[in-house]
């Protein structure tokens, strides 16, 4: 009532500020149609700061009061958005910038776009959010729209916007894909996901003491414990490291001697056996999870996925 009275009685120097307070106040109520009117007309002169804000509070409406997401109001979100406060980290996403891209994100679940879903949460710095949809929810088809909006080159504006900076690019995906298929037995088609990523990404980073101390347990270095010669009847064999597409090599090489030499299938597959022994984490997605998989797997009911 005071906000209504102010604007009628413009008794006020800047009509579109209260205009703009109005939209929002509206939002709250759920009065999703009014909220988007008061904020899509406002009273000339308006500052930029203002026009961005009321239009965020326009999308947030509109985003309410549709059932589906058309490219028009994406595009009005990379605007809106611009130059908003982004979160450094997880657990520094509770302003305007994370809340507003959670929303997209879960009337994308609705929707059943997993790709856009997942960088959106990405974004918004919800990781572990981002990381148990990757894990849990997304279906290789899933991740093939998020490596085709990853390689994409006429991206539209608020896919440059929720892609910039975004830890989701094509090799990160394909070791997620990769992943998968290995953790479901699928060794010649992880292999040819694996191949497909730039050699470059399997050289660990150089990190400072505190890095390495956030990240505990070192599980975000990509070598583990690699070794298929293993025999317990001859302990002098040494420990080796590997990474996982050495490892997803390994496994494929001796497959195939396996099945093509028959006679000597059971040496081959007690390798095979020794080396799965030897190397527990051999289906980690380090770089996916930073952190715990056990730590994430309880989120996957929880606030922003429980729809």
């Amino acid at each position: 009532n005071l906000v209504n009275k102010a604007l009628t009685e413009r008794k006020i120097t800047d009509p579109a500020l209260w205009q703009t307070a109005s939209a929002y106040l509206h939002y709250l109520r759920q009065n999703y149609p009014e909220a988007s009117k008061m904020a899509s007309n406002l009273a000339q002169p308006s500052t930029e700061l203002i026009k961005k804000q009321a239009l965020l509070i326009d999308c947030l409406a509109r985003l309410a009061n549709t059932k589906t997401i058309d490219q028009q109001l994406e595009n009005d979100f990379a605007i809106a958005l611009q130059n908003k406060k982004q979160p450094q980290y997880e657990y520094d996403n509770y302003g305007v910038f994370s809340r507003s891209l959670t929303t997209l994100a879960q009337k994308y679940l609705q929707q059943g776009n997993l790709a856009k879903a997942i960088l959106c949460l990405d974004k918004a710095a919800e990781t572990t959010a981002a990381n148990t949809l990757s894990e849990f929810s997304a279906s290789q088809p899933d991740l093939d729209a998020l490596l085709q909006l990853a390689d994409k080159a006429d991206r539209t504006p608020f896919e440059r916007f929720l892609l910039s900076d975004s830890r989701f690019d094509r090799n990160l995906i394909l070791d997620i894909q990769g992943t998968k298929l290995l953790r479901n037995q699928q060794y010649d088609a992880a292999l040819a996901k694996l191949n497909q990523i730039a050699p470059e990404y399997w050289i660990p980073e150089q990190k400072t003491p505190d890095e390495e101390a956030y990240y505990y347990d070192n599980f975000d270095t990509f070598t583990f414990t690699c070794n298929f010669d293993n025999n317990p009847t001859q302990p002098d064999t040494t420990q080796k490291q590997c990474n996982k597409l050495q490892f997803v090599q390994k496994v494929v090489s001796l497959l195939h001697q396996a099945q093509s030499n028959k006679n000597q299938a059971a040496t081959y597959y007690y390798q095979l056996a020794n080396g799965f022994f030897n190397t527990p984490f051999w289906g980690y997605n380090a770089r996916l999870w930073q952190g715990s998989l056990v730590g994430s797997m309880g989120t996957a009911g929880s606030y922003p996925l429980n729809i």
